[in-house]
């Protein structure tokens, strides 16, 4: 393994997922831009903050602003600057890492736990945001570190490194590991800002999607100098240290295909076209969950897509479940919501989240916001916005989900 190539292939890991990096957490809001657009990190948190705020709104998609579609069930994880809660549940990291029945299981469970608290911390204050990632990933590394070997807990180390790719070398255990000293660390802390300024000058210039495909070269080209400059800031031996602490290589292209069990719903309000459904009686069942309000114009374009997928799907397993959550105070008079949907001829069920306990629970900050559930009732896809926004087709690729998640 040549010293130099073999690092410097680690341009690949922040390529277009670097570009959907959303750095803030707005507001709730109704959408009414086009879905890719590009915001400044706000500077009114701590450093650290801000970016594990970045982590939550990319990997979980909450920021109002300018969210993270998903309607591919792949996350850029390469994005994150703490992604070890996803890797502990990519399948392709599990496959690496070898499990056995009861490791699965142990882990399966692990997971499952962390899920409520990652979607609801997604519209709370940036502290709360980042205690939640904390707690969370020190329980996680604590419960692996007795449940994984030895040979199992380096995999993952591994993984990880190849995962952030150069943001490591600022994290908490290489510095050490390369025994960096002071001057090493401020060239390398120089070159990684240099090239996120320029590649944060390029978000700008590229907000259309006709945009993306000059983005991505550009940001490799810009990734693969700033390896460079870093290689040439340490010793050959740290190098070689590099090499080794890398470990055998993963395609991190392939990452990011992860799930999270979906929120319980909370039937409290009043329950439009149907009886109040209970949890049991969506199990077994794909579920097109969506959150809307009946004076959003938004909401109102997707309407027909959510009347078609039930029209086209119900016989064969999909539940449509429509959440009213209020933004004015008009939305709140369920009389309204209801005449709303004998007007669109909304035929599926619709419950009231007039005290905003199904949108708190998901963490949820924008109208509209579909998410597909599969029958396990783990989230799988989601969509922010208007689903054909300047043809953006998302009524189709979320179709196509549907098929994809009723036929498994």
């Amino acid at each position: 393994m040549g010293l130099v190539k073999e690092p410097t292939q680690l341009g690949d890991l922040s390529l277009s997922a670097a570009a959907r990096l959303l750095p803030g957490v707005s507001q709730p809001r109704r959408l009414r831009r086009p879905q890719r657009r590009t915001i400044v990190v706000k500077s009114c948190y701590p450093k650290a903050v801000t970016k594990t705020l970045a982590f939550a709104c990319v990997l979980l998609a909450s920021c109002a602003a300018r969210a993270q579609q998903n309607p591919n069930g792949q996350l850029p994880v390469t994005s994150f600057p703490h992604p070890y809660l996803f890797l502990i549940r990519d399948p392709l990291v599990l496959d690496e890492l070898k499990l056995t029945s009861s490791q699965q299981q142990a882990l399966a469970e692990l997971n499952d736990g962390f899920d409520a608290g990652l979607w609801s911390m997604r519209n709370k204050s940036a502290e709360h945001i980042a205690q939640t990632i904390e707690q969370s990933t020190t329980k996680a590394k604590e419960t692996l570190a007795k449940l994984l070997s030895a040979e199992q807990l380096q995999r993952i180390a591994e993984i990880e490194r190849w995962t952030l790719g150069t943001r490591a070398f600022l994290g908490d255990d290489l510095p050490a590991e390369l025994d960096l000293n002071d001057g090493q660390l401020k060239r390398i802390r120089q070159a990684m800002e240099e090239s996120e300024q320029k590649l944060s000058d390029l978000r700008a210039e590229s907000t259309s999607p006709e945009a993306q495909t000059s983005f991505d070269k550009k940001a490799r080209a810009l990734k693969t100098d700033e390896q460079k400059k870093i290689l040439a800031v340490i010793s050959p031996e740290q190098r070689a240290k590099w090499v080794e602490l890398l470990g055998k290589r993963i395609d991190v292209a392939k990452l990011g295909r992860v799930k999270f069990k979906a929120p319980p719903l909370y039937g409290e309000g009043d329950w439009i076209n149907a009886s109040p459904m209970a949890a049991e009686q969506l199990e077994g069942k794909v579920i097109a969950l969506h959150f809307y309000a009946f004076q959003c114009i938004n909401c109102k374009r997707n309407q027909p897509a959510y009347r078609e997928w039930h029209q086209a799907f119900a016989d064969q397993g999909l539940v449509v479940l429509g959440v009213h959550t209020p933004e004015l105070s008009s939305e709140r008079e369920v009389d309204r919501v209801r005449q709303n949907a004998r007007d669109a001829d909304l035929q599926f069920p619709i419950v009231t989240d007039n005290q905003k306990q199904n949108w708190d629970a998901w963490g949820n900050s924008m109208w509209p916001s579909v998410y597909l559930i599969d029958k396990q009732g783990y989230v799988r896809y989601w969509w922010y916005g208007e689903l054909n926004w300047q043809g953006a087709e998302g009524d189709k690729l979320m179709r196509a989900r549907i098929a994809e998640l009723l036929d498994e």
